[in-house]
């Protein structure tokens, strides 16, 4: 396989992989992570369902949505990093944000 947890692939190994890859500045493309000619992306792609969700292994064929959640962030997170300097999110800002307007009364 792929990537695999137990000796299955799964969703959301693949989804970590690829954030892991761009936050360190790896191409998603690098020949030292791919596999026959498919690279970490391609790989995740192939646990899409026809309605836009992921499968949580390839064996499944219900949506999963923690697969799902997990595939939509790391297939988006390339172009974040397109854009934005050296990170996709500050997620502790994002925390620290949140945390401040909840104390002034609002909403998140």
């Amino acid at each position: 396989g792929f990537l695999s947890r137990e000796g299955t692939e799964t969703a959301e190994s693949a989804s970590q992989v690829l954030l892991a890859l761009k936050a360190a500045g790896y191409s998603e493309n690098d020949p030292a992570f791919c596999k026959n000619g498919s690279s970490v992306r391609d790989n995740l792609l192939s646990f899409a369902q026809p309605n836009g969700g992921f499968r949580h292994t390839k064996q499944n064929l219900p949506v999963d949505l923690m697969a799902s959640e997990q595939a939509y962030l790391a297939l988006t997170a390339p172009a974040a990093y397109t854009f934005d300097s050296d990170k996709a999110w500050d997620f502790i800002r994002t925390l620290l944000d949140l945390s401040a307007q909840m104390q002034k009364g609002g909403n998140p």
